[in-house]
């Protein structure tokens, strides 16, 4: 059943880190010299201030696949010590911005 109504309205919304957003959801496009990611094709926007961070975003964003791509096919394998050091950084991120918020 088709609605008349041709805007989607969001019934229930919670504030989330953009941090989140751009590293985990949709296929994400990283325009060094705009220094724009750009998630599911002009979809979302972020800019970012400096390309080392933006070659750091993507490197930890490939990594995070990498790593969640692993665990949901084999839950109980432990993560190598590569990927203990990505997953570190994740979560080092995360707590920092918890606690600056």
């Amino acid at each position: 059943m088709q609605s008349s109504n041709k805007f989607t309205n969001a019934h229930e919304t919670s504030p989330v880190s953009d941090f989140a957003i751009a590293l985990v959801c949709g296929d994400a496009e990283f325009k060094m010299c705009s220094g724009v990611i750009v998630i599911d094709g002009n979809r979302l926007r972020f800019s970012v201030s400096d390309w080392i961070i933006m070659l750091l975003l993507k490197n930890l964003r490939m990594q995070l696949k990498d790593i969640l791509s692993q665990t949901f096919k084999a839950p109980r394998k432990a993560l190598s010590q590569e990927q203990e050091f990505w997953w570190g950084i994740w979560q080092t991120m995360f707590s920092k911005e918890a606690g600056a918020s």
